[in-house]
């Protein structure tokens, strides 16, 4: 006889139903929680006398089963109709297909012919969700589920080699529209996953807060202080040198290169100016990520918008940030980057859930559209309160969800560059 029970694990709590009652566990520890879950189900084994229990999961990465006996040893257990069913196998990844050999127009082929031939690698075994969990504990090379498949082409996007420096351009000329949120995170995901080479560059014309909001100050100079020392990197300058004036986010690996923050500072940093800094930028870094001001007008501003290779433009779910991005692109077409316009991603940040969510779905559903015609592509990113806090952004908080839209935020920017 085959014995199943449930479990269902979401956001710091897992729930376990076994023969119609249910049981919860806590932990803000997902591994913890699964091995929880699994010391119930073989506890169940030894109660009921069975050489094992059906244990069948549901979580972010979707569903599964394992067998589990009363020892706690996982095992492979026959799946039914159902092709997702797929569990545990010691392969680490499905056999890949071979690519057709292509007829070449040369009579003799060449070593480039031969590896055009190879086949791709094969993914390697799950690390994420119950599979990731599963592998570690028994040392099976288990499938990867379909979301970390997708989790994976997303990174490779990411990770891909763009053959020159690239300028993505952050916009929304009204303030508290998550600008600054906005190059943050970016730099984090494209740091972390890129292996440094990022950098995030405030161009407010006056002060902005992006050096406020990073994770690790450093120090207090800013792109005034490089633009009065832009001389040394004319030829002699060397990449540490560098670190004088930008501020390293350590594991995160990407730099921050704040504007002038001095109270009584009467220095704007012009067109001029951000060119002959984004000139010398470019010979360090591969991905420059700007955060810009709110005055469209303002000769930085427009400069940045011309050396962009990717504009974004952020909204949250509010009328007036809404407005401000529309006109935001009515503007840039006027001024002759309907090209820039069509090729942008747009990213909108959903209401908090406290608030009233039959008053913003509409709103939302209206962003959406307005910029599903007038972009490339619109990434909504939800609400996390650890960003919203307006204090030094601490990533490594923010919730699963959130981490997972940037990153696909990412993947969406890496394909216009």
């Amino acid at each position: 006889m085959k014995y199943e029970i449930s479990a269902e694990l979401s956001k710091g709590l897992a729930t376990i139903e076994i023969e119609g009652k249910k049981q919860d566990f806590k932990s803000e520890d997902e591994n913890e929680l699964r091995r929880l879950i699994v010391q119930r189900t073989s506890e169940y084994a030894v109660e009921i006398n069975a050489s094992y229990v059906v244990l069948n999961t549901v979580d972010s990465e979707g569903k599964d089963r394992f067998g589990v006996t009363p020892e706690g040893k996982i095992i492979q257990v026959p799946t039914g109709d159902d092709a997702d069913e797929k569990t545990l196998d010691d392969s680490s990844g499905a056999a890949p297909v071979d690519s057709p050999h292509e007829a070449k127009a040369a009579s003799a082929p060449t070593v480039a012919d031969f590896l055009t031939t190879a086949p791709p690698v094969a993914e390697g075994p799950a690390e994420e969700g119950w599979r990731g969990a599963i592998a570690q504990l028994t040392g099976l090379k288990i499938s990867p589920s379909k979301v970390e498949l997708r989790h994976r082409e997303a990174k490779r996007e990411v990770q891909r080699s763009h053959g020159e420096p690239k300028t993505i351009v952050v916009l929304n000329p009204k303030g508290g529209t998550e600008k600054t949120t906005t190059c943050l995170s970016l730099g984090e995901v494209l740091g972390t996953l890129r292996g440094g080479s990022v950098l995030t560059w405030d161009v407010n014309e006056t002060r902005g807060t992006l050096g406020w909001r990073a994770p690790m100050p450093g120090h207090d100079r800013t792109s005034v202080d490089l633009l009065n020392n832009l001389e040394h990197f004319d030829g002699s300058g060397r990449v540490g040198d560098l670190d004088r004036y930008v501020r390293s986010q350590g594991d995160a690996r990407f730099d921050v290169l704040a504007s002038d923050e001095k109270p009584g500072g009467e220095f704007m940093i012009g067109g001029t100016e951000f060119n002959s800094l984004h000139s010398m930028l470019q010979k360090y870094y591969r991905l420059i990520v700007v955060d810009t001001g709110n005055n469209m007008r303002a000769s930085n501003w427009r400069a940045a918008v011309e050396k962009a290779d990717q504009i974004v433009i952020v909204s949250p779910v509010r009328e007036d940030a809404a407005a401000s991005a529309a006109w935001l692109i009515d503007g840039l077409r006027e001024l002759g980057y309907a090209n820039k316009i069509a090729n942008a991603v747009t990213i909108i940040r959903t209401p908090d859930p406290g608030v009233e969510k039959d008053k913003y779905k509409q709103l939302q559903r209206r962003l959406r559209g307005h910029f599903e015609s007038l972009t490339r592509e619109v990434v909504e990113v939800p609400f996390d309160k650890t960003l919203a806090s307006g204090e030094r952004m601490n990533f490594s908080a923010v919730s699963k969800e959130t981490k997972e839209a940037w990153l696909y935020v990412a993947e969406a920017i890496s394909k216009g560059l």
